[in-house]
């Protein structure tokens, strides 16, 4: 599994995950949310306080209505990977942190690429 990749619920979608990955030492085994054991950071990719990340997504111009596009960002905060949660039976919905709503003019082009900011200015 790459942990930057959406996956569950949110497979397929445009976005990206941001984590930070523990392993087990004891037993060798990742992800895990037994920070309590002694574990190992294998990745942490989040977000730092008072920082931002940029990425960018490229949309069809299928997705246009009434000459305009208009995109959705939200971030949300899950308190363990959705194959964990599913595994013991956790019932923990996402948490809304931030949601941003761009519509803009569709440009001539064939497809449309925008840049997408996250995270404190």
């Amino acid at each position: 599994m790459c942990w930057r990749t959406l996956t569950g619920r949110r497979a397929g979608a445009a976005g990206k995950a941001y984590a930070k990955v523990l392993q087990d030492v004891a037993a060798g085994e990742a992800p895990v949310v037994t920070y309590w054991k002694q574990t190992l950071i294998i990745e942490d990719n989040r977000i730092a306080a008072a920082e931002a990340d940029r990425s960018s997504y490229l949309f069809s111009r299928e997705r246009i209505e009434n000459g305009k596009i208009t995109v959705t960002a939200r971030l949300l905060f899950r308190r363990a990977f959705q194959e964990i949660q599913a595994k013991k039976e956790w019932q923990t919905p996402d948490i809304l942190m931030e949601e941003v709503v761009v519509s803009i003019e569709a440009p001539e082009q064939r497809n449309l690429l925008l840049p997408l900011i996250l995270g404190r200015y």
